[in-house]
């Protein structure tokens, strides 16, 4: 008994003889539940309406997770931001009893969304498979970076991605991504290149020693959609000592966020607060003011927003 596919046929039947004895026998009962299984699943690909998506749930659902209302909502939104896509291997797939074991979010929204949509099909899995569905590792955002074309620093390029998204479009910071990582990509590929730049000229100066390294590529990033030039000239009093912090709100802010990158209180607030330092040292560098103390974020404020983005005028991609 030798693999299925044929091309290459000779060269994989010589390794094969040269198992040992353990292994032959171990790969030829993997082949002989394989031969099995051919010949109890079938694919397809098919349009699933609404009420087709409500019938399955109702009648093959079998004994699924509990719905998580985030999950089929991320769904809706790629959906409705046409990044949804059905052609890369992902199915919904019943066993031999046919009841649903994989897909029971994607067909609640279907239903939400009121749409039909196509997916493939996979129907006569063994009884146990939903056992083992999702025991992979997944892609992480720096992964499809990197698969993108995103050559350096691409786990800090794409959480910088989510940052600037989430600021600009209003949300908290550390908000998980409203958008797919694949459409980060886009945006950092095709809007905001001069993002890589920020990561380049953080990482360069070693200043990914200091809390949320993403965080401070964002800033460098947004401080820059103001004057690059005067960007520049805030993180050169940054980066390279300019008197005391005491006369140097840049240096002020550098020294107070190395002395915080020995916090242990690495949480949402904390990175909201971070950024609020970025943007009200800034605002008083650029103002030609000093600080004594890091800026305080008022009442019902989650982080404080640059001034020169206060109205966001920026096409922010949503759709391509």
């Amino acid at each position: 008994m030798i693999p299925f596919n044929t091309q290459g046929a000779e060269e994989r039947l010589q390794h094969y003889f040269d198992l040992p004895e353990e292994a032959v026998k171990y790969l030829e009962k993997l082949m002989s539940k394989a031969l099995h299984f051919c010949s109890t699943v079938s694919w397809s690909m098919e349009v699933i309406t609404p009420l087709y998506a409500q019938e399955i749930l109702d009648t093959c659902g079998g004994n699924q997770r509990h719905v998580r209302p985030s999950g089929v909502k991320k769904i809706v939104a790629f959906q409705e931001m046409d990044r949804w896509n059905p052609f890369n291997g992902d199915s919904i797939k019943f066993n031999v009893g046919l009841k649903l074991v994989d897909g029971q979010h994607r067909l609640q929204a279907v239903i939400e969304t009121g749409v039909p949509m196509v997916f493939l099909v996979i129907r006569g899995l063994p009884d146990n498979a939903e056992m083992t569905i999702d025991q992979g590792i997944r892609r992480s955002p720096g992964d499809i970076g990197k698969l993108g074309g995103i050559e350096k620093h691409q786990t800090s390029v794409m959480a910088a991605a989510r940052i600037v998204d989430n600021y600009l479009t209003g949300k908290a910071l550390s908000e998980h991504m409203s958008v797919s990582p694949d459409m980060l990509r886009d945006f950092v590929r095709h809007k905001w290149p001069e993002l890589v730049d920020s990561a380049e000229f953080v990482h360069g100066n070693k200043l990914a020693r200091l809390p949320r390294v993403a965080i401070t590529i964002a800033a460098h990033y947004l401080i820059g959609l103001r004057d690059i030039p005067l960007r520049d000239a805030f993180f050169d009093d940054f980066v390279n000592v300019k008197g005391s912090a005491a006369e140097n709100t840049a240096w002020f802010l550098r020294e107070k966020l190395t002395f915080l990158a020995g916090s242990n209180t690495y949480n949402r607030k904390f990175s909201q607060s971070v950024f609020s330092y970025w943007v009200g040292c800034w605002e008083s560098w650029v103002k030609g003011k000093k600080r004594k103390a890091l800026p305080r974020l008022p009442a019902n404020v989650a982080y404080l927003r640059f001034s020169h983005l206060a109205e966001v005028t920026l096409a922010h991609p949503r759709r391509w």
